[in-house]
C-alpha cells in the first residue's frame, strides 16, 4: 500500500496507517487509467477481502472486480419496482468485471448504509484479512444525492472500515485544490494527489495527522 522506501518518517507513518486501519482520498483531474492504476495498488491482491462501492448501473469501474470480490451498486436512475434491493451476496453481472462477483444493488442512498454494513459483514474480516474497500464514484454520489448526504454516507464507510483495521479509498476526479476535494479530505487520513508529467502518471501523498507530504513519485505501471 503506497510508495515504499521514501524516508524513515514517511515509512513510519505508512506503517502506522497499515496497522491501525486507514482511509485515503485519491484526487486528480487525470485520465481514468491513472485512477485505475492507483486503485489497483491500493486494493492489493485479488485474494484479499475486497468490496467495491459505485454509483449507477454500468458505471465506469476504477478497477476490475474479480471472482470473490463484492460490489455494492447505488442505482440512482431506477425507481419503484425496477429498483428493488438485491439480497446481499446475490450474483450479478459487474460492468467491466467478472460476472461471478457478488453484486448488491440498492435504489437510494438512504438504503445504502445498511447495505454497506451487510456487505462488510459478509467479508472475512479476521485480523489477518482486513477488508480493502474502493469507493469508485464520489463525484456522481455528490451530484445525485447532494454533498451533505454523500458526506454522511462516506463517513459511515470510512469509519466502519477503519474500525475493522482495513483500508478504504475514495476516488474523486477533481484537482486536489478543489473545494469538494477539501471537504472530502476531512474524512480520510491521507490524500493521494495524481497528475500527469510529460504523459507519465505521478502521485504525491499528503499524510494529514503527521503533516507529511511526499515528493512527486512515479506511479507504478
Amino acid at each position: 500500500m503506497g510508495p515504499e522506501g521514501r524516508g524513515d518518517e514517511f515509512e513510519a507513518a505508512l506503517t502506522e496507517l497499515r496497522r491501525s486501519g486507514s482511509a485515503f482520498l485519491v484526487a486528480g483531474a487525470v485520465p481514468d487509467r491513472v485512477h485505475r492504476q492507483t486503485c489497483d495498488e491500493l486494493l492489493g491482491p485479488a485474494d484479499d477481502e475486497r468490496l467495491f462501492v459505485r454509483v449507477g448501473t454500468g458505471a465506469e469501474s476504477a478497477s476490475d472486480p474479480t471472482d470473490g470480490d463484492r460490489v455494492l451498486e447505488l442505482d440512482v436512475t431506477s425507481r419503484g419496482a425496477a429498483a428493488t434491493d438485491a439480497p446481499a451476496g446475490g450474483a450479478g453481472a459487474v460492468a467491466g468485471g467478472a460476472s461471478s462477483s457478488a453484486l448488491t444493488v440498492v435504489p437510494t442512498l438512504s438504503s445504502a448504509g445498511a447495505a454497506f454494513e451487510a456487505e462488510l459483514a459478509a467479508l472475512d474480516t479476521t485480523a489477518d484479512r482486513a477488508p480493502r474497500v474502493c469507493v469508485e464514484s464520489v463525484l456522481p454520489l455528490v451530484e445525485t444525492s447532494g454533498e451533505e448526504q454523500a458526506f454522511r454516507f462516506l463517513h459511515l464507510v470510512t469509519s466502519r472500515v477503519r474500525r475493522l483495521g482495513g483500508t478504504c479509498h475514495l476516488h474523486l476526479p477533481l484537482a486536489a485544490d478543489s473545494e469538494l476535494t477539501g471537504t472530502m479530505a476531512a474524512l480520510v487520513d491521507t490524500t493521494v494527489e495524481l497528475r500527469l508529467a510529460d504523459d507519465h502518471p505521478e502521485q504525491r501523498w499528503h499524510i494529514h495527522e503527521a503533516g507529511i507530504r511526499s515528493d512527486w513519485l512515479p506511479l507504478t505501471e
